[in-house]
């Protein structure tokens, strides 16, 4: 894998800083907010990069999606060969296609964790309407249309959704094998008059293999605390 984390000094199970090394041992990559705490060894006091720009790249030129400078966000793409799970205490960012390398009947897995949402990258410049050219390019002169995304995706606290859902021309579809766990049903697209307006139309497949199978350390429902949170008599129906 290839990594590119201008804040981070230090790095568990022998994660590459910056640059390209092996996946980590244990199959896990989780990125943290910025620490506060100065005895954090990652500690950076203030917002840990100066000028508009992200060092990252994004927002790109006249994207008006907002990214907080100090918040714990991964932005991914590629094509994995093997068993990994990528969480973030922000957000996770897919930017490109994320594809098995050996498909989605191999034995390569992979899951996708945010605290917040988990969100399909899409630039605009536009801050309403439809318009194609409120959709920027993300690729030298391409649009992300009709994502490939293979993995389980979990949002913990909010969404599974497309960036700026509500803006700019369409995309084609969004095609998701896998599974979506999150707090909050995500939009990726508007209609209207019966077709897609805005955004992606939904293409997702369950990924069969993962009522036996899990990425590294990914929430198990079964071994999961539940109990009540409220509880009301229901009246038989058609009856008083």
């Amino acid at each position: 894998m290839t990594v590119d984390s201008k804040f981070s000094k230090e790095t568990n199970n022998g994660c590459p800083t910056n640059g390209t090394g092996t996946l980590p041992s244990n199959g896990v990559i989780y990125v943290q907010n910025v620490p506060s705490s100065s005895s954090d060894p990652n500690h950076t006091a203030g917002c840990p990069y100066s000028g508009p720009a992200h060092p990252l790249g994004l927002p790109i030129a006249n994207d008006i999606t907002p990214y907080g400078c100090r918040d714990g966000d991964v932005f991914v793409e590629g094509t994995l060969d093997g068993q990994l799970t990528i969480a973030a205490e922000n957000n996770v960012v897919i930017t490109w296609h994320l594809r098995y390398d050996g498909g989605v009947a191999g034995d390569d897995l992979l899951g996708l964790v945010a605290n917040n949402n988990v969100e399909v990258y899409h630039p605009v410049k536009c801050t309403s309407g439809d318009s194609s050219s409120c959709n920027l390019y993300v690729k030298g002169s391409q649009r992300f249309t009709n994502p490939v995304i293979q993995a389980a995706v979990l949002s913990v606290n909010h969404s599974f959704r497309v960036q700026n859902w509500n803006r700019g021309a369409t995309l084609g579809t969004l095609n998701l094998t896998g599974v979506i766990a999150q707090r909050y049903r995500g939009p990726v697209g508007t209609y209207r008059s019966g077709s897609i307006y805005t955004g992606y139309l939904k293409g997702y497949v369950y990924d069969q293999r993962l009522r036996y199978l899990s990425p590294p350390k990914f929430l198990d429902p079964v071994a999961s605390a539940w109990g009540v949170a409220t509880w009301a008599e229901v009246q038989t129906p058609g009856g008083p």
